[in-house]
């Protein structure tokens, strides 16, 4: 499913979508939300007669339908036009999609509001995965490689195993990255009294761990996929951006919260927002926590749980 407003960022999602829908041989919605912003919310936009409304949501899926070529030939395409909150709406028109793809255009201060607040509130909220597309994306021009971004190596393995689906899907190699460094009045300080090499050797080994258990019942073919992995000292943000600019795909995992359904950190909203490359937001499944723990009573051992309890 494509979520489509008319403005530049649509375009370069629908094309996307439709590379996706090709790959998986996958049916392609398109979806446009008419919003019911209060009156004089945006004063600078004009406002129009709910039937001007209704035509101009029209004309946003035609022209975007007119994109999708092959697939709208084959009869691979439909439309639908709602009413309502924008990020509501997207997420129920979502419910049944296996992919939820989003435009992200970044040019002018009100797109920048309007459009950044839409793709942070649906990828903070989607049981759907969603991909973020920006605006200067212009398809795969190179095959670069997919880039699986981690905060430690306690991230389920399941995150790690789709994507070494995807990278083996999309002919690429894997990139398995961790950035890493301290709260900033100390690391500078702390750094150069350590030794650098060995904290990345101790992360390097820790990944290493969690790609072998991904590997565990993946098909042999998946198993011949080149994974790199790369830890780099610096702020997580900023180093997951510079990655993004010659991959293919960047893929996040928003940690469960209590929030419904997880949350997007900092770190997340801000690469979301500024990645050069199509990124995508996936949620951890429930059964996903650390159930390798063990129990202790007055200080000893009781039981390692190997496994998520059953129910």
């Amino acid at each position: 499913m494509v979520g489509v407003d008319g403005m530049p960022g649509s375009e370069t999602s629908v094309d996307f979508a439709v590379e996706e829908a090709i790959r998986t041989n996958a049916d392609l919605r398109l979806v446009h939300v008419l919003p019911k912003a209060p009156p004089g919310m945006y004063p600078v936009m004009p406002t129009l007669s709910p039937l001007e409304t209704q035509r101009f949501g029209q004309r946003v899926l035609r022209e975007a339908a007119q994109r999708t070529g092959e697939l709208r030939e084959a009869g691979r395409v439909t439309t639908r036009l709602v009413n309502g909150a924008r990020v509501a709406s997207l997420l129920h028109a979502a419910g049944d999609a296996e992919l939820l793809v989003l435009g992200d255009h970044r040019r002018s201060l009100l797109g920048c509001v309007v459009t950044s607040s839409v793709l942070l509130g649906v990828a903070a909220r989607a049981a759907t995965p969603v991909v973020a597309v920006p605006d200067s994306w212009r398809g795969r021009e190179s095959a670069g490689p997919v880039v699986v971004a981690v905060k430690s190596a306690e991230v389920p393995p399941a995150f790690v195993r789709n994507a070494l689906e995807i990278a083996r899907a999309r002919g690429t190699r894997l990139v398995v990255l961790r950035a890493w460094d301290l709260p900033t009045e100390y690391d500078d300080m702390i750094v150069v009294r350590v030794d650098a090499a060995v904290i990345a050797q101790d992360a390097h080994e820790a990944l290493r761990g969690l790609v072998r258990r991904a590997l565990d019942g993946l098909p042999q073919a998946a198993r011949t996929v080149d994974v790199e992995i790369r830890v780099v000292h610096g702020q997580p943000a900023r180093v997951v951006i510079e990655a993004s600019e010659d991959a293919d795909l960047l893929l996040l995992a928003r940690r469960p919260h209590a929030f419904p359904r997880g949350h997007l950190g900092a770190t997340g909203r801000t690469v979301l927002l500024e990645a050069h490359c199509p990124t995508e937001v996936v949620s951890w499944p429930r059964e996903a926590r650390d159930w390798d723990l063990v129990l202790e009573t007055d200080g000893y051992a009781d039981k390692a749980m190997d496994e998520a309890p059953t129910r």
